[in-house]
């Protein structure tokens, strides 16, 4: 099978539905030579690190002369006996001439469809009722997403993956998230006292123990742990504590509650990236085919010395197939910045098909106005999210995708 894919700026749109059908060679046309070629490598290095073999070949036609385009597209299908025009992307022109071209070849098999991103379903364009391919929905990791772009997956907070927290760890995640709900801003405050006494504390770094000092007590009079939250987590098995007048001491349960603990908006956004991994759609199958937690992506991945290198983190990042979205979670204030970072990195790497999500508790204050930006740039908020159930939360992420 032989397909020809029209050059979109909207890197998805040339490679959607080989990812569902894999063809023998794929012609990309297009017209620019050096743009088509940086394109054709990138997609063959993702079908390579699939171990997928495929033949790309470029085929440049200027976007202004349509003979030139249809002449081009003349000696494609001379070539082949078999072709599937795929109607996806591409500008305007170049689908015109693919119409004219097919009409002009009745006798060979040339089949016109295109795939709705959004609906997830292909559509037969040229009236026969036939469907070389079948329904299916595509699929790219985050880290492809990421590549098709021009950009890079750097690393991801702690390389959390779907399997990397087990049932005791995900109970911890809802016990911790009842007690921040609870009132999240005494949550926050004491994740900067968490922190602090981590930094002037007598054990390594690494240690799962704080122990702090008298004097370190004594000189933090803003930094001193709240005995009703101890008692809290201590109850849950997420800590033990030592706490009196001279001296305090307490032990992490594990890294993970360590981690929620120092980082106030941490636990927020470990509850949300369980809750996607668990997520299903409306046929009872997984929601979402790849779900990152603390995604750190590099704009180019070219680091030099005359310029700063462009990296942006995203909370969570999710995949329905192949649309991207890409969630901010704040459990403190958010600033404009953070809006328009998160408007900013899902446009450059998700284009038009891009879903955009700010969570937000009620520590964050939402203004009126954060949440008319929000609207104008299409961000989707779920504000207050602390006064929601784990449940109710749980159907709002299952849904984040329509």
């Amino acid at each position: 099978m032989v397909f020809v894919e029209f050059f979109d700026k909207t890197s998805v749109e040339n490679i959607c539905v080989s990812l569902i059908k894999l063809p023998s060679k794929i012609y990309l046309v297009g017209p620019d030579k050096n743009i088509l070629e940086e394109h054709r490598k990138k997609y063959i290095s993702m079908f390579s690190d699939r171990g997928q073999n495929v033949v790309i070949e470029i085929c440049v036609a200027f976007r202004n002369n349509i003979n030139a385009i249809i002449e081009r597209l003349t000696e494609i299908v001379n070539g082949n006996d078999e072709l599937y025009f795929d109607l996806t992307g591409g500008e305007e022109l170049y689908l015109v001439a693919a119409g004219i071209v097919y009409s002009r070849f009745p006798e060979k098999n040339i089949q016109l469809h295109r795939y709705s991103i959004k609906d997830s379903r292909i559509i037969d364009c040229d009236g026969d009722g036939e469907k070389i391919i079948a329904e299916g929905l595509p699929f790219l990791s985050v880290k492809e997403n990421i590549e098709l772009y021009g950009g890079v997956l750097r690393h991801t907070e702690a390389d959390l993956s779907c399997a990397a927290l087990g049932a005791e760890d995900k109970e911890d995640i809802r016990e911790m998230w009842r007690i921040c709900s609870e009132d999240p801003k005494n949550w926050n405050e004491q994740s900067g006292v968490f922190a602090y006494l981590t930094a002037n504390s007598y054990e390594d770094e690494n240690s799962l123990v704080i122990r702090s000092s008298p004097s370190v007590l004594s000189r933090a009079r803003k930094h001193q742990p709240d005995r009703k939250l101890l008692r809290a987590l201590a109850e849950r098995g997420l800590i033990r504590y030592e706490y009196d007048s001279f001296s305090f001491k307490v032990t992490f349960k594990n890294e993970l509650v360590r981690s929620c603990l120092d980082k106030s908006g941490k636990i927020l956004e470990l509850l949300i990236y369980m809750l996607a991994s668990e997520s299903v759609d409306d046929k009872g199958d997984a929601a979402y085919c790849d779900v990152v937690s603390g995604a750190f992506i590099d704009w180019d991945g070219v680091v030099t010395s005359d310029r700063p290198n462009t990296e942006n983190e995203i909370d969570v990042m999710l995949m329905r197939g192949v649309m991207p979205i890409f969630i901010s979670c704040k459990n403190g204030a958010v600033i404009p910045e953070e809006v328009y970072k998160l408007n900013t990195v899902a446009e450059k790497f998700g284009k038009g098909y891009a879903k955009k999500v700010l969570i937000a508790s009620s520590a964050s204050n939402l203004s009126s106005g954060a949440l008319v930006r929000c609207n104008d740039m299409g961000i989707k908020v779920i504000d207050d999210v602390d006064k929601l159930s784990i449940d109710s939360l749980r159907k709002k992420i299952d849904n984040l995708w329509k």
